[in-house]
């Protein structure tokens, strides 16, 4: 079960990163002005990263109801 919670993990923010590289969700770019906040780190991409952790943690009870299921 944990097995496949990593692997589900790593698939969806192995798609999540390869979105950030594309583009999509970082923003558009603007003057650097003190305190430095990172555009690249915004409720988007916390979201995806959230959304990665649910869909692992689903994939793990699924893999233990079909391991130790009825």
């Amino acid at each position: 079960a944990i097995v496949i919670g990593m692997c589900v993990f790593h698939t969806v923010n192995g798609i999540r990163v390869m979105l950030g590289h594309g583009g999509v969700g970082v923003g558009r770019p603007a003057r650097p002005d003190y305190p430095y906040l990172p555009a690249s780190q915004n409720s988007r991409h916390k979201m995806g990263i959230y959304s990665a952790i649910v869909l692992a943690a689903i994939a793990m009870l699924y893999g233990l109801a079909v391991m130790y299921g009825e």
